[in-house]
């Protein structure tokens, strides 16, 4: 149904012939939904959002979608109140932030989500080591437009964080296991990940 205010009425059918069958007060227009907040507002593939307001999704009981600047989301939790979704790969981009609802009901606030330029590993030095060495990261937008760090992972294996910007990170291999090749990844506050292929060797 189209958009009104609330309230109810009657449901009126008219048929080509003119007849017409009515069914008193058969239709309510219930309150529209509203989003108040999207936090953060910005961010990049695995940034965790969360999306406030009223009414979110209608009349439903679950979140059918939610997207955010015309991409799909990945919906985690879903009330009336609020909606959580973890953004996925995108590129830069700025639009609405839309959630429909299991039974057809779209809730929207106009351009509240800017995906940004993915954040990237340029270099990792030295790319090889064994517990205990010492590697210097460093690339673009590290945090995934996060504040801070929640962890660096070499092949698998967790590394001690020494010292990070958004652009340059020194950290300490933790034990892995001889000849074992695999990513190096960067997981921000915000739950956006940072990562390159393939790019440490114990």
């Amino acid at each position: 149904a189209l958009g009104s205010t609330a309230g109810q009425g009657d449901v009126v059918l008219t048929a080509n012939t003119g007849a017409v069958i009515t069914k008193s007060n058969g239709w309510t227009y219930l309150v529209a939904g509203n989003i108040t907040g999207v936090s953060p507002a910005v961010g990049q593939e695995g940034t965790k959002v969360t999306i406030s307001g009223t009414r979110l999704l209608g009349d439903g009981n679950a979140a059918a979608s939610v997207t955010l600047a015309g991409v799909a989301a990945t919906v985690t939790s879903a009330s009336a109140t609020e909606v959580k979704v973890t953004a996925v790969a995108s590129a830069a981009r700025t639009g609405d932030v839309v959630v429909v609802s299991n039974t057809g009901i779209i809730v929207t606030q106009a351009n509240a989500w800017e995906y940004k330029a993915a954040g990237f590993i340029d270099t990792a030095d030295p790319g090889t080591g064994v517990g205990g060495t010492e590697t210097i990261i460093d690339g673009f937008q590290l945090f995934g437009y996060g504040t801070k760090l929640d962890s660096v992972t070499l092949a698998g294996v967790e590394a001690t964080v020494v010292f990070a910007t958004r652009f340059y990170i020194r950290v300490v291999a933790g034990v892995g296991g001889a000849g074992v090749t695999g990513d190096i990844v960067l997981t921000a506050d915000t739950g956006a990940v940072v990562k390159k292929a393939n790019a440490w060797t114990y």
